[in-house]
């Protein structure tokens, strides 16, 4: 996290007397999984910092049940509508290898896969620690790790499982690889978890696990007590339901440099810009209401003021924003997916001491009705918006959230 933002960090938490995540769970989904994770300097260097997903909301959102593994291998409309509802997917536990779990997942965990409800990814390889919520039978989950050769250690109300030849996660044995296994199987491992009352937490360092552990149980601070947290999350619940966000430091976004302008040492123009206040936080988010599906860029800043004119310049930057990669204004690239921008929106938290500037995008939810397409007629597609902005994100190609912008002349 840069100098400035860590300094305003300590500020706003010294500013308020902090909230128990315990309290904060009731209200907010995304508050629960973000209480496993720890508030260090290493979590927020990394790029996105937290990355969550909420695959019941993907559903609902629809009208559509849970799907079971008879549906994809029937390949029944349940089937087919999931797969439409979650198109748009970009945030959450990575589905790299989404049909192995189907496979096979519950016979290595315990579980299988449509029994996360939601997900939250954090940290930077190999770092990186996973959450999963849901309604699981830890019996089950002990059988198949203990039927692995992994051993138990209890932590009050969690049970830590290692492997056969110790905690360490981080080795690989690719004679071993089962990517059905979604702890490590891609590579190999054998990695430990933490088995805790509706939670499964994941992390190949064990390190990283034990922390997130004692994170989950109270003993540090989690990003669920951080004020700046606190505030993204709360104005995104009083905007509808939660499917997915990312977060990520003013640090990991930016501007998009094709390879032609770094050869000639070219930076791209930004005609029409003003300046845009350093901000604490920045997020990519996917909110759904009765009727329409809400793509938010917010950011956080430690005052109503420097937030509303935040609001208004990311507004103003997106009408002439011009995305790099595709060549295209990103207007037209949100109205090609059925997306229109609302006026500029601001979110107060006076209980964080915290205040959110945010850009809204307003698509209408998708029917479930086949429509016809290049290859046959398909069931429309989900959070198209949300997954073009973070797609935009992680290439660089968002200029409208950049900090390092000469305003034009």
């Amino acid at each position: 996290m840069p100098a400035f933002v860590r300094l305003l960090v300590v500020c706003l938490l010294l500013s308020l007397l902090v909230v128990p995540a315990a309290a904060q769970e009731a209200a907010d989904p995304l508050l629960t999984l973000l209480a496993a994770v720890p508030d260090t300097a290493a979590v927020w260097d990394a790029a996105p910092i937290v990355s969550y997903a909420d695959y019941r909301v993907f559903e609902a959102a629809r009208g559509i049940p849970t799907p079971t593994r008879a549906d994809f291998d029937n390949r029944t409309d349940t089937a087919r509508l999931w797969l439409a509802a979650t198109n748009g997917l970009a945030a959450g536990f990575p589905m790299n290898y989404f049909m192995q779990y189907l496979e096979g997942m519950e016979d290595i965990v315990g579980f299988g896969w449509f029994a996360v409800d939601r997900a939250l990814t954090f940290g930077q390889p190999p770092g990186v620690g996973n959450v999963l919520a849901g309604d699981f039978d830890a019996d089950k989950i002990a059988a198949a790790f203990a039927a692995r050769g992994f051993t138990a250690t209890p932590q009050d109300d969690a049970v830590l499982w290692c492997g056969a030849d110790g905690c360490d996660g981080l080795r690989q044995n690719l004679r071993e690889r089962n990517p059905a296994n979604p702890f490590g199987g891609e590579l190999g491992r054998s990695e430990p978890v933490a088995v805790l009352p509706g939670l499964v937490l994941n992390a190949a360092d064990y390190s990283v696990l034990t922390a997130m552990v004692e994170t989950r149980q109270g003993d540090t601070p989690s990003l669920a007590d951080n004020p700046i947290f606190r505030a993204a999350a709360g104005a995104l619940a009083a905007r509808g339901t939660l499917r997915q966000v990312v977060f990520f430091s003013a640090a990991d976004v930016g501007f998009g440099y094709t390879m032609p302008d770094l050869l000639n040492g070219e930076q791209p123009t930004f005609e029409g810009y003003g300046p845009l206040p350093p901000y604490l936080l920045m997020f990519a988010a996917d909110v759904v209401t009765e009727d329409q599906e809400k793509t938010y860029i917010g950011l956080v800043y430690g005052d109503r003021e420097t937030a509303q004119a935040a609001s208004e310049e990311l507004v103003a930057r997106l009408v002439v924003a011009q995305s790099a990669r595709a060549k295209q204004p990103f207007m037209a690239l949100i109205e090609e997916r059925g997306g229109t921008v609302g006026a500029p929106t601001l979110h107060d938290d006076t209980d964080a001491g915290a205040a959110v500037a945010l850009l809204e995008i307003n698509k209408p939810l998708p029917p479930n009705e086949l429509q016809p397409g290049d290859s046959g007629e398909n069931y429309p597609p989900s959070a198209l918006v949300f997954r073009l902005l973070v797609q935009s994100i992680y290439a660089r190609d968002l200029p409208v959230v950049g900090l390092d912008v000469t305003p034009a002349p």
